[in-house]
């Protein structure tokens, strides 16, 4: 055998190597997040796992809470709350209810919470020290007709999660 053909496995191995070390180069933020998700590491991921507890309380408060089958739930949190709540959620921010975007060009931003006619709206908020009362868009809420029923906030959660009720619907605030 000579010294080129014996060089072609070792030529394969530092190519495949090279592949794979681009790979991971290129694909580690993707991999990093799966990871995450999957619980085995990354603790800079830690508040994701908050979000989605605090969200997971105000469905589970919305699903005891609500005498219909299906509760009509406004918020940009979608998924959780969709799954948690076993309600009908409409999507503030137009990624999976379409008509939101229509909704958002013919009358504005501000009007997308009334024209979704939910009956409850989730919404977080960040804890800055000062009352909750004293944030522009938790006094908007309030001003279309919507009472705060519930909060919910984990330990280390520098947010609020709101649970609000339309005023139609009958239940006094917190």
């Amino acid at each position: 055998m000579s010294i080129p053909q014996m060089c072609r496995p070792v030529r394969a191995v530092a190519a495949g190597l090279t592949v794979l070390a681009l790979g991971l180069l290129l694909f580690w933020p993707q991999l990093s997040v799966l990871l995450a998700f999957s619980g085995r590491g990354l603790p800079q991921c830690g508040r994701v796992e908050t979000n989605a507890y605090s969200f997971q309380d105000a469905a589970g408060y919305v699903r005891t809470h609500d005498s219909s089958a299906y509760p009509r739930v406004a918020s940009s949190e979608v998924g959780i709350l969709g799954y948690f709540s076993r309600g009908m959620v409409f999507d503030l921010e137009g990624l999976v209810t379409r008509e939101t975007l229509n909704i958002r060009e013919l009358k504005g931003a501000n009007d997308v919470l009334v024209a979704s006619e939910a009956d409850w709206y989730v919404q977080r908020y960040p804890q800055d020290g000062r009352p909750l009362e004293l944030n522009k868009a938790f006094r908007q809420t309030r001003s279309r007709g919507y009472d705060p029923v519930a909060r919910f906030q984990r330990d280390v959660d520098p947010f609020v999660t709101v649970v609000f009720r339309l005023k139609r619907s009958g239940v006094s605030g917190v």
